[in-house]
């Protein structure tokens, strides 16, 4: 398992993961996998739905990482929330 390390941004750990560290992705994905699970669980009501949308969610994320805005964000997965509806269609 590894150790969050709650003293980097989201901003620090994206620059550092698409430097080529990929330790920072899965540091952002162990912080926002169960917030995002658990707000997608009470829309679909079922937790293999739920297991698939989060899936999206982060695969998503990961296919648009280089187009992340680092002067626009702030927290990630809470930018997230509101679109994730959308990925539910």
């Amino acid at each position: 398992m590894i150790k969050i390390m709650k003293n980097y941004s989201d901003r620090k750990l994206i620059a550092d993961y698409l430097k080529g560290d990929e330790k920072s992705l899965e540091i952002l994905i162990q912080q926002y996998l169960k917030p995002i699970y658990n707000f997608v669980y009470r829309y679909a009501g079922n937790a293999q739905d739920a297991e698939d949308i989060t899936q999206d969610v982060f695969v998503k994320v990961w296919r648009n990482l280089k187009k992340f805005d680092r002067q626009k964000a702030s927290g990630l997965g809470f930018s997230l929330l509101p679109k994730i509806p959308l990925l539910m269609r």
